[in-house]
């Protein structure tokens, strides 16, 4: 007798947008699509990180400039800690937010303006393990020569954690180890190790380069 067949599993969806409107449209159009299911959703990069932790989802839709920072950070933590596939879903079509947030993780990256079946295509072709570029921003990727693949300190840069990033930032700006370690409130050994982790992200071998890098570089993170 043969078994019985069962239906492949639904793709479990988690997104991500401080706007309720889009977060609900979301959930309409995921929604009507039998093999997709929408396990969680979230308003800011803090909860976004607590709900993929929970729900452990297979593909994460998330809007890049939510209010308060951190969205790279959960992009990290969804896609390396949890192993979900990310699919950015923005109003903005400037490569450098989106060669940000492909080096930070990000499997795909759809336009708000596009059509509604442009983002059930990438969800599906994430979970499959590709990427999707939405065509207009690829095209532009392509003739500014984005390189997504690079593997110098200038390409990691998107791998910096929020916090990685502000110490960078005041070591492009002169600051020493004890003034870092006041501005954030921490210990200097926490500093310490913030540097450590940089040097190893970035691949440079001592403190030295660290700070020539962030010096040279222009470094300055974007501040909320």
């Amino acid at each position: 007798m043969v078994p019985p067949s069962h239906p492949a599993r639904r793709i479990r969806i988690v997104t991500a947008d401080d706007h309720a409107v889009v977060r609900a449209g979301l959930r309409a159009l995921l929604g009507r699509q039998a093999d997709m299911e929408v396990v969680g959703d979230a308003s800011s990069a803090r909860e976004l990180e607590e709900c993929v932790r929970r729900t452990k989802p297979d593909v994460v839709v998330v809007d890049l400039r939510m209010p308060g920072g951190g969205v790279l950070d959960a992009v990290h933590v969804a896609s390396h800690e949890v192993g979900a596939a990310v699919v950015i879903f923005s109003a903005f079509d400037d490569v450098s937010d989106a060669a940000h947030a492909f080096r930070a993780g990000a499997s795909g990256y759809v336009l708000k303006q596009s059509l509604e079946g442009d983002l059930v295509t990438a969800i599906r072709r994430v979970r499959a393990g590709k990427r999707y570029v939405d065509p207009p921003l690829a095209a532009r990727m392509m003739e500014e020569r984005i390189d997504l693949e690079g593997d110098g300190p200038m390409s990691r840069l998107a791998s910096l954690t929020e916090r990685e990033a502000l110490v960078l930032d005041l070591v492009a700006r002169g600051h020493t180890g004890p003034e870092i370690a006041t501005e954030l409130g921490v210990r200097l050994g926490t500093v310490e190790t913030f540097r450590h982790r940089i040097r190893k992200k970035l691949g440079l071998k001592s403190r030295a380069e660290v700070t020539q890098f962030a010096r040279a570089s222009g470094f300055r993170r974007e501040r909320p």
